[in-house]
């Protein structure tokens, strides 16, 4: 777009307030554009036209896309903040049906997923199982999940959609996937945001991170302990126990194969 009209500000007189106004609306124009179409589903030229003539979905639609979005706020920090929270929906709000005999095999993950219930683990054989509860609902009653669970079973899948659901509301996800960091240093705070907004992490503020780790804002989702060799999952311990002590009001769900982390894990 700027390619096209390279002088457009100038020719329009702008000043510096009004150039950065049009700057902030082209972005978030040519944002909604893609979000639109990436919601189109892929059929051909002539059904394509046909759709768009109806009226009524088509601003159904929009004004969906653009509900989901998250608005844009006064301060440089509450901007970045809006651009991250676009991208975590971006890369993680989508999932790919296979063996299915359909035209568009991707979808949004949060209108096709299902919400999991949980059961609490009991280290006493012989306790009774307390009630399964709702996953956002067990986030919103408890600071600390380690979710075990079976190779294909949907872990990575949850942290996803939890990440999506939460950057639309009042938390701020950090998803981290440990296979990323085999035979790597784990990442600091700093870093939690390159996984999904890497073209946009030199612009964060400083600090971003760690102000709503420390106020209760953020949602660390640490997939995957047992994707680490054994060699480095002590040192995953160490890394998770310190990010614990130091933010303690942040929220954190880890997950794990089972065979891969004792029931006990969580506490140790």
């Amino acid at each position: 777009m700027r390619h096209f009209s390279p002088d457009i500000v100038a020719r329009a007189g702008l000043s510096t307030d009004g150039a950065a106004l049009y700057d902030m609306l082209l972005r978030d124009c040519c944002e909604y554009i893609v979000q639109v179409l990436l919601a189109l589903p892929a059929f051909g030229p002539t059904a394509l036209v046909e759709v768009l003539r109806r009226e009524s979905e088509r601003a159904a639609t929009l004004d969906e896309i653009l509900r989901r979005l998250p608005q844009r706020g006064p301060h440089p920090a509450e901007d970045f903040e809006t651009d991250y929270r676009r991208q975590v929906v971006n890369r993680l709000d989508a999932m790919e049906l296979f063996g299915a005999d359909v035209t568009t095999r991707r979808y949004p993950l949060s209108v096709a997923y299902i919400s999991l219930s949980l059961a609490a683990a009991e280290t006493d054989p012989d306790a009774e199982p307390g009630p399964p509860v709702f996953i956002e609902h067990a986030l919103a009653t408890h600071r600390r999940i380690f979710l075990r669970g079976e190779a294909g079973g949907g872990k990575t899948t949850l942290l996803q959609w939890l990440a999506v659901r939460s950057s639309r509301h009042d938390l701020v996800p950090f998803f981290t996937p440990l296979r990323r960091y085999v035979d790597r240093d784990l990442p600091a705070p700093r870093h939690f945001v390159v996984h999904v907004g890497r073209h946009i992490a030199d612009e964060m503020p400083p600090g971003w991170v760690h102000s709503l780790l420390r106020h209760g804002s953020a949602v660390v989702l640490v997939d995957g302990v047992d994707e680490l060799p054994d060699r480095q999952r002590e040192e995953a311990r160490s890394w998770l126990d310190e990010l614990v002590s130091t933010f303690p009001d942040a929220r954190y769900v880890i997950t794990s194969r089972s065979g891969a982390a004792a029931v006990d894990s969580a506490s140790r």
